[in-house]
C-alpha cells in the first residue's frame, strides 16, 4: 500500500480521535472553551502544514476535520457549535496551503541551485 496513504490515515485518526474525545479530558468549562477556541485551531493549522510538506494528499485532512467536528459537536456540543466546522475545516485548508506552498518553494530552490 501507498505509504502516502497510510501515514495520511495514521495523521487523519490520531486528530479525529483527539477532536472527538478533547471535550472529555477538560477539566472545566473555561479550558473546554479556550481549547474549542484556541488551540484546536492551532493544532490543526500545524498539522495542515505538515501534512502539506509531508505530501500526503491534501483533500484529505480537511474532510477529517470536517467529519471529525460532525462528530464532536453531535456528541459533546449543542447546534449552535456548527460553525467550528467552517472554522476548523479552514484552519487544516489554510494549514495544507501553507506546508504545499512552502513545499513547492523548497523544492524550486533545489532545482535552482
Amino acid at each position: 500500500m501507498n505509504k502516502r496513504i497510510v501515514s495520511t490515515a495514521v495523521i487523519g485518526g490520531i486528530e479525529a480521535l483527539a477532536i472527538v474525545f478533547f471535550p472529555v479530558v477538560m477539566p472545566n468549562k473555561d479550558a473546554l472553551v479556550a481549547g474549542l477556541l484556541i488551540g484546536i485551531p492551532s493544532i490543526l493549522l500545524f498539522v495542515g502544514v505538515f501534512a502539506g510538506l509531508m505530501r500526503n494528499p491534501v483533500w484529505i485532512h480537511p474532510l477529517v476535520v470536517l467529519l471529525a467536528t460532525a462528530v464532536l459537536v453531535l456528541w459533546h456540543l449543542n447546534s449552535s457549535a456548527w460553525i467550528y466546522m467552517v472554522a476548523y475545516a479552514g484552519a487544516s485548508l489554510i494549514g495544507v496551503f501553507i506546508g504545499t506552498g512552502t513545499r513547492k518553494l523548497i523544492a524550486d530552490a533545489r532545482e535552482n541551485q
